[in-house]
């Protein structure tokens, strides 16, 4: 129980820091400087928020009673 709750501590302290470093690059940019973020982040700059996100779907389904293989790939499915 203890690290179930770590994992998630860290996953959304991780998650917020991210978001908010996106966040501040992009409205401390200029109209060009925004553009190009947009094409990078579109590029695959967003598999930092998955890292996050990915844990905590599979922490889900494992609590609603999913087999641990099969809570992993209904995580991968869900995000």
């Amino acid at each position: 129980m203890i690290f179930t709750n770590a994992v998630v501590a860290v996953c959304l302290i991780y998650m917020i820091l991210v978001v908010a470093y996106i966040v501040a690059s992009f409205c401390r940019a200029n109209r060009k400087g925004k553009l190009k973020y947009l094409k990078n982040f579109k590029r695959g700059n967003f598999v930092l928020i998955y890292l996050a996100a990915l844990p905590l779907y599979w922490l889900a389904h494992v609590y609603k009673g999913e087999a641990i293989g099969g809570g992993l790939l209904l995580a991968i499915k869900s995000c």
